[in-house]
């Protein structure tokens, strides 16, 4: 027999970890304060840390994407190039007893270069 709706708790993630080769993003909500990591073990200003309002996020039907700028470079003849990394986090529900869900096949990241 099914649950009665109300009775079925569930709770979202409070952090998202991506890692391919040498790239690295966690995504963590804690206190309701969000943070994301970045960092590419071959470059040295790695790590990249955003917080609070640096973080843009939009919520989807298909999950919430989280956006950052990476980086602004400002030429005065054109205005300039803005980098940006998009995320797109998937919906998941965790159980209310804790734990974690794999969500490896829903890993999309664009990182984007634009004029100003």
């Amino acid at each position: 027999m099914a649950q009665p709706i109300e009775s079925i708790v569930v709770k979202q993630p409070n952090t998202f970890v991506l890692h391919e080769i040498d790239l690295s993003i966690v995504y963590s909500v804690k206190d309701k304060e969000p943070k994301l990591t970045y960092s590419i073990s071959s470059l040295p200003q790695s790590p990249q840390i955003f917080k609070g309002n640096e973080i843009r996020t939009l919520n989807t039907e298909i999950g919430t994407l989280v956006s950052v700028t990476l980086g602004t470079v400002l030429n005065p003849d054109v205005g300039g190039d803005v980098t940006t990394l998009s995320l797109l986090l998937p919906i998941v529900n965790l159980s209310v007893d804790g734990g974690s869900a794999p969500a490896h096949k829903c890993r999309f990241f664009t990182i984007r270069s634009r004029m100003r």
